[in-house]
């Protein structure tokens, strides 16, 4: 029992570890294409170079903070640095299946209404006649 808690928080660790350089990675090309080095970035986010640098080459543990400032100065969303975890894309062919599904949806509602809206503007005109 030990020794597999201790291997999920081995696995976990190794995870972990992966994401923050995924971020790191994600930063460093939303750096470039804001045509910023990791000076200039670091000095337009009040944050240490090394501390950008650490970020960017061995995926050092960013603050919450820290994450704000640099999307600010790149001008991008938190959504645009989050690396990919897989999940969307594991989600596509179901939300495809989803999109398909609410689209015959709204197509029978929309002529079922359209049904009901004409039957009700029958009976207000034979009301009236």
């Amino acid at each position: 029992m030990a020794r597999r808690k201790q291997a999920e928080t081995e696995q976990e660790g190794q995870d972990f570890t992966q994401a923050m350089l995924d971020l790191g990675m994600k930063i460093r090309e939303a750096r470039k294409r804001a045509g910023l080095n990791q000076i200039e970035l670091a000095d337009a986010a009040g944050l240490a170079a090394s501390y950008v640098h650490e970020m960017e080459a061995v995926g050092a543990n960013l603050t919450f903070k820290a994450f704000l400032k640099i999307a600010a100065c790149l001008k991008v969303s938190l959504r645009d640095l989050m690396p990919d975890n897989g999940f969307e894309a594991e989600l596509s062919p179901n939300l495809a299946e989803l999109s398909a599904i609410l689209r015959l949806t709204a197509s029978g509602l929309e002529a079922h209404l359209a049904s009901d809206l004409r039957r009700a503007l029958e009976h207000v005109v034979a009301k009236k006649s």
